[in-house]
């Protein structure tokens, strides 16, 4: 499988955007635990890995985009 670019992936998107991407694995669900495998996948610089959480996409919340953000 051709290799992409780690610098052009997307790290958070819609699912069209998702979509245009080819991965070795995708790791449905991004809690803790599927984090912890996306992760420790991407160990081996030779894997794309794509993680898919359910639910809308809140794409520019503050609440997610900003770390430790309280209201």
């Amino acid at each position: 499988m051709k290799m992409a670019d780690p610098n052009n992936l997307p790290a958070l998107c819609l699912i069209d955007e998702f979509l245009k991407h080819d991965y070795d694995f995708v790791v449905v669900g991004g809690g803790t635990a599927g984090l912890v495998v996306a992760a420790r996948l991407t160990e081996n610089t030779n894997v794309n890995v794509g993680v898919l959480e359910a639910g809308p996409a809140n794409i520019g919340d503050p609440m997610i985009m900003i770390p430790a953000s309280m209201y």
